[in-house]
């Protein structure tokens, strides 16, 4: 679906139907000029860049450009897009954890700009790698009876809810171990289990699942839905690269591409983007940019899209969208040899949310 355009000047917020509008936001960084990457000089390079971003004229790198979006009170809205689109860029603004340099933003009702404690308040935040505020002396068990007395759980309160999820997480044995015995996926499952421990009208779940062996992403999925989901009719914005993953939880998915949302909808909405076409994936050897780029001239492919899928990159998923697979094929095949590219399969595809997010962004998600 198209992104409809929202004049920043006539927002009037609808905090019954909205838990979450974004007008217009934009968000832009200092592009850092410093020493080589090879310079071995420790905090200076920091310094020298300082230095230079106050002498010269700086400049921006634009990661929010303009986004609307909205999501509906009980709605689980999934976000999707490449490394670099603004995904975590955006959950920071709208979390406070980074200040707006333009259009508006509501949170519960609340501005994001102007009322940031009750911002604060509404919402609970799940990203990855987030373990490292944890008090690493303290048991886990320890460490989440501080976190909910901050949001004001009695101690029967806490106690409960520190039963469920770490049982849930698959955690119950380690509640008396400490951060530092864990593995990454462990930590990451801790994080879950504090952010799952307090309920607030809207949460953010950036990459909840990043770390986790399939088994441990798909208890996770489970408890968001039963728990997150299913009882408590949260709003919530997810952050992932696994379409599985967002078709599972999400009634609503917005792409998000260069700083901007480029399209929202249901998956079946999204599907029918990509309209009338064929789709052949091919496994092959590295396909070298010349290669790609040379597939992509060629006519009746649409577009064409690659990923690593083997050990350290030695194989490659090459998907082709044709306007027809029979027409198309031979050239493809030919093209690919023609650049020394080694074709090990190939078969036709069903279109899926992956060929609309190609056909809109020209990448795949893991690009």
């Amino acid at each position: 679906m198209a992104v409809e355009k929202v004049s920043v000047q006539k927002i009037l917020p609808d905090p019954e139907r909205w838990a979450v509008e974004v007008y217009g936001l934009e968000k832009r960084f200092v592009r850092r000029q410093g020493l080589p990457g090879d310079t071995s000089v420790g905090s200076f390079q920091w310094l020298y860049s300082t230095l230079l971003k106050y002498r010269n004229k700086p400049e921006f790198v634009r990661a929010l450009n303009g986004v609307d979006l909205r999501v509906a009170r009980g709605e689980v809205l999934g976000l999707l897009g490449p490394n670099g689109a603004g995904k975590t860029t955006l959950i920071k603004c709208l979390a406070t954890l980074l200040k707006l340099d333009g259009g508006e933003a509501y949170v519960n009702g609340y501005n994001v700009r102007t009322q940031p404690d009750e911002v604060r308040l509404s919402i609970n935040l799940v990203g990855s790698g987030h373990w490292v505020g944890f008090d690493w002396g303290l048991t886990i068990e320890q460490n989440l009876h501080f976190f909910g007395s901050l949001y004001g759980l009695s101690r029967s309160e806490r106690q409960e809810r520190i039963d469920q999820t770490l049982g849930r997480l698959g955690l119950e044995e380690y509640r008396r171990a400490t951060p530092d015995v864990l593995s990454a996926g462990q930590r990451q499952r801790m994080l879950l289990a504090k952010g799952f421990m307090v309920r607030t009208p809207v949460f953010f779940l950036d990459e909840p699942t990043v770390g986790l062996d399939p088994e441990g992403a798909r208890d996770v999925r489970e408890f968001i839905r039963t728990q997150l989901i299913g009882h408590t009719g949260t709003s919530a914005i997810l952050t992932t690269h696994r379409m599985n993953e967002a078709e599972a939880l999400c009634g609503r998915i917005a792409i998000m591409d260069r700083g901007k949302v480029v399209a929202h909808g249901t998956p079946l909405e999204l599907r029918r983007l990509a309209g009338e076409r064929s789709v052949l994936e091919i496994h092959t050897r590295p396909v070298p940019l010349a290669a790609l780029a040379a597939v992509r001239e060629i006519g009746g492919v649409l577009t064409a899209a690659v990923s690593p899928v083997g050990g350290e990159g030695l194989e490659e998923s090459l998907r082709v969208h044709c306007e027809d697979v029979d027409r198309t094929c031979e050239s493809v095949i030919a093209t690919l040899k023609d650049h020394g590219v080694n074709v090990l399969s190939l078969e036709q595809q069903e279109t899926t949310l992956e060929d609309a997010f190609i056909g809109i962004t020209g990448r795949r998600l893991e690009s």
